[in-house]
């Protein structure tokens, strides 16, 4: 062959034809995008490229192009509040350079968006930087895009940062449904210490001056006086080993016909006995205690358990407002209460409740089962060999 020419410009070339280079859409870009669209995430296309070469890749991708382009030298010349408007339906800009990416991102995040922005160069890390998430190319992206980002893919594709989206909003629902769990288990137990209806050491109000033990146990002694109580059947036919009986507008009831809330006393055929002023009293301050401001109950279940007597899981499902709190006092032996979740086969908190004890639970926790274990035998010094629970609800 002959010797090359010494002088470039020496050299004969023949034109033969144009060449074209084609860097296509990767083929999982079109789903993802769908996915981000579906997971209500609006995508925005921001390249050097030309207007047309933007606007057919945008369009292969699946993005929305009816809004057109805005090209970087339209950006400059229109104020920051002009841009924020135009990004109202623009997705798609083109020229752009890295002054613009950041007046693009400052345009979004006043428009209130949460805005996260990819980039790989050195001159995208002012735009990466201020973006709420920057993310930056890990294998191909530049030292500064990377320590400007707050998150380095490991795959620098599109649908990498879609799956991170996924993983973290499943991340997000579990650590929520976690935190509601323990609200609804542990909040209640919590507010269980902090409400005693009355000290220790004496007839002293936990409420103020106007109830005292002996007033709440004179006042429980006439109600049961006037409905006596007595062992329902369960709607299968069993005696409960708990007897029971209510004051208040309505009380619960149990037989064959099923469980349900009823004005009068299905063995005398008249009303139940009012509601002590000293019970109301106590519910509606033991609830304030606890957050539920305005909880006025209508009735109040009034359970005796002797040594053995139980109380299974369960829910208290039979009232109308499940908005409102259950307000619970034990008077008299120790039991041992289990608070379990929404389903019965939840785990189980075990809480000792003793004499003066007054327990509320709601929101959350309103449904959650909930029982007695068998009552140990012993001999209290005001109640004797049992106790006595006073359960106040809204049932109607």
């Amino acid at each position: 062959g002959a010797d090359a020419a010494e002088d470039p410009q020496d050299v004969v070339f023949d034109f033969v034809g144009p060449v074209g280079f084609l860097d296509p859409l990767r083929s999982d870009v079109p789903a993802a995008l769908a996915e981000a669209r579906s997971a209500g995430i609006d995508v925005a296309m921001i390249t050097g490229d030309y207007s047309a070469t933007a606007l057919e890749i945008a369009r292969q991708a699946g993005l929305d192009v009816s809004g057109g382009v805005l090209t970087g030298a339209e950006i400059a010349s229109i104020s920051r509040e002009d841009l924020a408007r135009r990004l109202a339906t623009v997705r798609i800009f083109a020229r752009v350079k890295p002054d613009q990416k950041l007046a693009l991102v400052e345009a979004f995040k006043t428009r209130g968006e949460v805005v996260a922005m990819t980039g790989d160069g050195i001159n995208d890390a002012p735009a990466l930087e201020r973006a709420h998430v920057g993310i930056a190319m890990g294998k191909r992206g530049t030292d500064v895009a990377r320590e400007a980002a707050d998150l380095v893919l490991l795959d620098d594709s599109f649908p990498a940062i879609i799956g991170g989206v996924r993983l973290g909003r499943r991340i997000f629902s579990n650590l929520r449904k976690a935190l509601i769990y323990v609200m609804a288990i542990h909040v209640p137990i919590a507010g269980v210490a902090l409400l005693p209806a009355f000290a220790r050491d004496g007839d002293v109000d936990r409420y103020g001056d106007h109830i005292g033990e002996k007033a709440l146990l004179s006042a429980l002694n006439t109600v049961i006086e006037a409905a006596p109580l007595r062992h329902m059947v369960t709607p299968g036919g069993h005696a409960m080993s708990v007897a029971m009986t209510n004051c208040g507008r309505l009380g619960w009831v149990s037989d064959f016909a099923g469980y349900r809330y009823d004005p009068c006393d299905p063995d005398t055929g008249v009303p139940w006995p009012a509601m002590p002023s000293e019970f109301l009293e106590l519910a509606v301050r033991a609830a304030q205690d606890a957050g539920y401001s305005g909880f006025v109950p209508d009735a109040c279940l009034i359970n005796r358990y002797e040594p053995g007597a139980k109380m299974s899981l369960h829910q208290d499902r039979n009232e109308r407002d499940f908005d409102a709190p259950i307000v619970s006092l034990s008077l008299g032996l120790a039991a041992v209460f289990q608070f379990g979740g929404l389903e019965r086969t939840d785990p189980v908190q075990k809480l000792t409740l003793t004499h003066g004890d007054v327990m509320v639970w709601g929101g959350p926790a309103r449904l959650a089962y909930h029982g007695i274990l068998p009552l140990k035998d012993g001999v209290h010094p005001v109640m004797g060999r049992m106790r006595m629970n006073l359960t106040f609800r809204k049932a109607g």
